[in-house]
């Protein structure tokens, strides 16, 4: 990432980085916020978790919004019910919304929230 963040001219500018991810994505941008080696302008999760973990407050000016299907049979929805309360009690602005009747997947909606986001935080 470092290299790709040099590259694309973010080397001093990582309030302008979000972190977008999709299950498996999700899961790494989250530790990486959460274990405090990023510090970012955003982070969006759709049907991530974070694994129970020391969650640094370091990246807490990292918002966060967790997108998560209320049918995802991969990874429950819980699991971002619980990464929201982990983020939160370290600190984090964290922004949960549980799509009904969607499942392991980026819905529309989840996506149009995704971007309204993600204009509101990234500089």
């Amino acid at each position: 990432m470092n290299d790709v963040v040099r590259a694309e001219g973010f080397a001093d500018a990582h309030a302008r980085i979000a972190f977008v991810g999709l299950s498996q994505g999700a899961i790494v941008a989250l530790d990486a916020v959460a274990s405090g080696r990023w510090r970012i302008g955003a982070l969006v999760s759709f049907a991530g978790l974070l694994p129970p973990q020391q969650t640094s407050s370091a990246s807490r000016d990292t918002p966060v919004l967790l997108v998560h299907g209320e049918r995802d049979t991969t990874i429950p929805a819980t699991a971002s019910t619980l990464a929201a309360a982990q983020l939160g009690a370290a600190g984090f602005k964290v922004e949960l919304d549980i799509e009904p009747g969607v499942g392991h997947t980026i819905s529309s909606s989840g996506a149009e929230r995704a971007l309204t986001f993600l204009k509101q935080t990234i500089a």
